[in-house]
Parts: structure tokens; C-alpha cells; sequence
């Protein structure tokens, strides 16, 4: 599955929070985030900011991965958030690619 990349003109910090927003208004719960950046910093490398949301809604992605267990390969969902050198993007999966990858498993 090719990843969906949106260049945005906010900051890291203001794409972040309009993302996670996001995620809570429709209802789904944020279950992690992973900061790449801080990860290679505490080795002593220099990664730009980046960072992965792990979101979804149990409600609905255990009653999929009960009926396909392989779906836990993809599920949750996850949202993509990095600064590139003069610019910011959003990247993820397509949701309808996903769920037709999701149930051609079945």
C-alpha cells in the first residue's frame, strides 16, 4: 500500500495537535505515540522531528481482528507526522486500501 502524503504550511507542533484533534473528534482513541526524534537523540544521533500516532476504536477494529486475526497486522491505524528541511507533511495509509487489505484475508 502506497502511503497518502500531505505537505502542510503549519508548524511540526500545529500539524501534531490538528491531527490528534482530529483523531479524538471522530470518535477514536489516540493508543500511542512514538517519538522517532527523541528515540534517536537519546542514542546521541539527529533525526528530524517525527513522529507516528497509533489510533483507532476498539468498538470497531476488535470485532474485525476477532473475525480475522491477520487484520492485527494492520490495526490499529497509524498517522505519520515529520518535518522535512523547509517543510512538514502528514502521511498514513488509505483507509479503504487498508480495509480491502484487511478483508481480502478473510
Amino acid at each position: 500500500m502506497k502511503p497518502i502524503e500531505h505537505r502542510t504550511t503549519h508548524t511540526f507542533d500545529e500539524s501534531l495537535e490538528a491531527i490528534k484533534t482530529a483523531i479524538l473528534k471522530a470518535g477514536m482513541a489516540i493508543f500511542a505515540e512514538i517519538d522517532h526524534a527523541e528515540a534517536a537523540r537519546e542514542h546521541g544521533l539527529s533525526m528530524l522531528q517525527t513522529r507516528v500516532l497509533v489510533y483507532g476504536n476498539p468498538d470497531v477494529g476488535t470485532p474485525v481482528m476477532v473475525e480475522t486475526p491477520l487484520a492485527a497486522l494492520d490495526l490499529p491505524l497509524r498517522m505519520l507526522v515529520r518535518e522535512l528541511p523547509g517543510d512538514r507533511s502528514v502521511c498514513s495509509r488509505s483507509v479503504q486500501e487498508t480495509k480491502e487489505k484487511v478483508c481480502s484475508t478473510v
